[in-house]
């Protein structure tokens, strides 16, 4: 046959080959899944030439990739199996994780990195709070696949789930807030403490508002037709359009398109699957997201290892720039501890300590930190900054 395969087709199906065998060997070593990824996908990388098929992988990941191929079907996955009730008796804690918890998070990562990176810089503040930004959300794959071998209580799970599902779109909402007051240096023109908390809180409900709107919109159409067909091959497609249609519409009209598919998977999940599904039609969408979860989760995590090493250099530099970010975030993520406090006065059923410990090393960062940072990447690359 004539036609040549693209290039970019032998990286993503050498990625899912090696990732499978990543994930059968991990039953041996004791390693979680998505760390061993990310270590085989350094190990690539570092190889560089003396394996001559890691030059497939080349190009694969990008923001743009992230946000609008990988990152929907994860959310969707995510926030389609979570049950609203019991989210809905967290509402507190999670609320304060999600929204407070991040831009406390953000504002002490960005003020430690400030003083360590760029002290005597006249924005230096202004580049460390987008650092923290991008470093605020949580992304615990690992921690969750973990919970499931174990039987950890329900409860937990929801709560550290519950978190990374809205902290994402409020980790997102605040660099884009962040990254125009940065831009904005640029031309001449900046911004004010004032001017800067009360654009950025307008353009905050704009954003979230927007996004809300489409997945709920979008969840309301998707239960429509999911009660008026009985044909499973529908019903999941219906799924899927939703996903990343949502996604796209709410980036579209300038709106959060994380919390857009977040909120039409919790819409789908907890109502449409329940009445306009047959039993055997849920079960085989419930697997349908899992595979899909599992197939991005090892594609990413290994791309994410070699990316990783192939987009930075490692001079002394970086290396002070990341270690003060493993530091900051670790300092940032303390602020579990008063956050549960608030959320246990006067609950009936407060969190214990050793729930509190968990749920601080459960901070882990993903795929979110990584579409910014490549974001970020690209307009320096470009000359936008």
């Amino acid at each position: 046959m004539a036609v040549i395969a693209p290039v970019w087709i032998s990286g993503l199906l050498g990625a899912l080959i090696l990732a499978i065998f990543v994930a059968m060997a991990v039953r041996w070593i004791r390693l979680p899944y998505t760390i061993a990824l990310v270590l085989v996908g350094l190990v690539i990388g570092l190889l560089g030439d003396e394996l001559p098929a890691s030059e497939n992988f080349q190009g694969l990941l990008s923001a743009e990739v992230i946000f609008f191929l990988l990152l929907p079907p994860l959310l969707f996955e995510g926030a389609a199996a979570m049950d609203l009730g019991k989210l809905a008796r967290n509402w507190k804690i999670i609320t304060l994780l999600a929204i407070p918890g991040v831009v406390i998070s953000s504002i002490v990562i960005g003020v430690i990195a400030w003083q360590v990176v760029w002290p005597n810089h006249d924005n230096g503040l202004l580049y460390g709070l987008l650092l923290g930004s991008i470093l605020a959300a949580t992304d615990p794959v690992s921690v969750l696949a973990l919970f499931k071998t174990l039987g950890a209580p329900k409860r937990l799970t929801v709560l550290i789930e519950g978190e990374s599902l809205f902290n994402d779109g409020t980790a997102v909402v605040l660099f884009n807030i962040l990254l125009v007051a940065v831009l904005a240096t640029f031309i001449g023109q900046d911004m004010s403490v004032r001017e800067l908390l009360v654009s950025g809180f307008v353009k905050f409900l704009f954003i979230v508002s927007i996004g809300f709107l489409v997945g709920f919109v979008g969840g309301i159409l998707s239960n429509w037709l999911l009660v008026r067909t009985s044909d499973h091959l529908v019903e999941i497609s219906i799924t899927v359009a939703l996903a990343f249609g949502t996604f796209l519409l709410a980036e579209i009209l300038h709106g959060s398109g994380v919390i857009a598919v977040v909120v039409g998977g919790l819409m789908v999940g907890n109502h449409g699957t329940k009445f306009g599904m047959t039993a055997t039609a849920r079960v085989g969408l419930q697997h349908f997201w899992e595979v899909v979860s599992f197939l991005i989760n090892s594609v990413l995590f290994l791309l994410i290892g070699y990316e990783v090493q192939a987009a930075f250099e490692f001079d002394m530099r970086t290396l002070v720039l990341a270690t003060t970010a493993i530091v900051a975030t670790l300092v940032a993520r303390l602020i579990i501890y008063p956050l549960t406090s608030i959320s246990n006065h006067n609950h009936p059923n407060p969190i214990p300590w050793k729930w509190r410990h968990t749920i601080f090393w459960s901070g882990l960062r993903g795929s979110i930190p990584i579409a910014l940072l490549l974001l970020l990447s690209n307009m320096v690359s470009h000359g936008t900054t």
